[in-house]
């Protein structure tokens, strides 16, 4: 399971704005966002209902910030099926996103899934992994 991850973000304002949108989109709530330093400025996300895992965009003055932003993994979030998957895509693209991969099946079949990146240059996955 993974606990975290954290995305260099050199704009926290504008990663918000993109972040809240999409977030909810696939199902998850923001849990923190703070510019006190340290720990931040940085903000977290996690799925609704649950403590994790979290997903934390971190500023480069955040001692927990990646040194390169936009370089950093991809990330791929599950949803329950493909009609999420085809709206967190068309909300991420209408966000000021960019498409690397239209949604479709996907390895493991029988998987759904899209790619985007963040205004960031993030790679973000969206998948259903049931295919419904």
């Amino acid at each position: 399971m993974i606990a975290s991850i954290t995305l260099g973000v050199p704009d926290l304002d504008r990663a918000m704005t993109f972040y809240r949108q999409f977030m909810e989109a696939v199902g998850w709530d923001e849990k923190f966002a703070t510019r006190r330093s340290p720990p931040g400025p940085w903000a977290g996300f996690h799925p609704l209902g649950c403590d994790g895992p979290l997903l934390i965009l971190a500023h480069p003055d955040c001692p927990h910030s990646p040194t390169r932003p936009g370089t950093g993994p991809a990330i791929t979030f599950a949803v329950a099926t493909r009609a999420r998957v085809d709206a967190a895509h068309a909300e991420a693209l209408a966000l000021g996103g960019s498409d690397a991969g239209a949604p479709g099946p996907a390895y493991p079949p029988p998987s759904y899934t899209a790619h985007v990146r963040d205004p960031f240059g993030n790679l973000l996955g969206i998948t259903c992994p049931s295919g419904a």
